[in-house]
């Protein structure tokens, strides 16, 4: 799953709710990757819809925004093998 690496140019909705989430996590010229991008998600949403649930949402979102970004699908097919 080498796009995990790739960094976040924008975000679909909220754009300006990214660039200060980069600020705070010290990258302001800087961009957050998916993976880091999934973790910010992840611990967002982990107590309002538990561990697996905040999984599955935070996932959802990253890969709508690889598709909104990239205009294609991420290739998931290390994920799918798991």
């Amino acid at each position: 799953m080498n796009w995990l690496d790739e960094k976040v140019e924008s975000v679909e909705h909220s754009n300006w709710l990214y660039k200060l989430c980069c600020l705070f996590l010290f990258k302001p010229r800087k961009k957050l990757t998916y993976a880091e991008l999934f973790m910010v998600l992840y611990e967002l949403n982990r107590k309002a819809l538990g561990a697996e649930d905040a999984k599955k949402f935070s996932m959802g979102v990253l890969i709508e925004t690889y598709k909104w970004n990239n205009n294609k699908e991420p290739d998931m097919s290390e994920y799918e093998q798991r």
